[in-house]
């Protein structure tokens, strides 16, 4: 089994308090940062532990702003954002 990608935006304030919180559960995850300014993170999620993390994120949900988000997708230099569906090229190869 691969480890497990999911994207999340929270508030900016309580990106440090999530990263916090989920060092405290040794293992179950690593969050990186992808976007501070959007507050767009990303949880890397080993085989086994994914309701270990959807339990804890519930319970912060009632605490703090806790989305999910779809990141855009990149294939063979077109851009497709998972909201809308529709394609654009990256920036690189306009």
């Amino acid at each position: 089994m691969e480890i497990i990608k999911k994207y999340y935006r929270v508030a900016r304030k309580d990106i440090s308090f999530l990263k916090f919180i989920f060092e405290a559960y040794d293992g179950i995850a690593v969050i990186t940062t992808v976007d501070r300014p959007k507050g767009i993170i990303m949880f890397r999620i080993p085989p086994g532990c994914e309701n270990d993390v959807e339990t804890v994120m519930q319970g912060l949900k009632n605490e703090i702003m806790i989305e999910d988000y779809l990141p855009d997708i990149k294939v063979d230099g077109l851009v497709t954002s998972p909201s809308t569906g529709r394609g654009r090229l990256s920036p690189g190869l306009r």
